[in-house]
């Protein structure tokens, strides 16, 4: 076998594994997110857990993607909006109209997370995400309302 044809595979085995592994915001890059002049890393997020609130029942362990209907015309429809914060997942999820129940996911992103809103919590020592934006995510836990 050629060298090019073994580069080739590696390539593609490792990224077959990257498109595999899930994102564990408590080991990114410690790349720095600046809220109100501060500066801050993933482990600084308050509560630690990202959630997304839906009308749409998926189970533990299932890929949360885009779908072709979004909630809001202010919505990427290629994107899923997170937030670090329950409850505004919750506050969300009541301006669907649907009867369909409520129900709040706990998420572990798989692409990387684009910041959209961030506030400052816990005195200043740590960071809230009101709103983040990622291609797809794992769904941790349910919670249904």
């Amino acid at each position: 076998m050629s060298e090019d044809i073994r580069k080739i595979i590696d390539k593609v085995k490792n990224f077959n594994q990257f498109v595999n592994e899930s994102v564990d915001i408590n080991n990114l890059t410690p790349i720095t997110i600046n809220v109100m002049g501060k500066q801050f890393t993933w482990n600084e997020l308050n509560g630690g857990k990202l959630y997304h609130g839906s009308r749409t029942e998926l189970n533990v362990g299932d890929l949360l993607i885009p779908q072709k209907e979004q909630n809001f015309k202010e919505s990427d429809k290629n994107k899923i909006s997170i937030t670090s914060d329950y409850n505004r997942a919750k506050l969300w999820v009541l301006k669907i109209k649907s009867d369909n129940p409520i129900f709040i996911y706990e998420i572990e992103p798989i692409s990387d997370i684009e910041i959209w809103r961030v506030s400052l919590a816990k005195q200043g020592t740590k960071f809230d995400l009101w709103e983040g934006r990622v291609d797809s995510a794992k769904i941790l836990k349910k919670d249904v309302l």
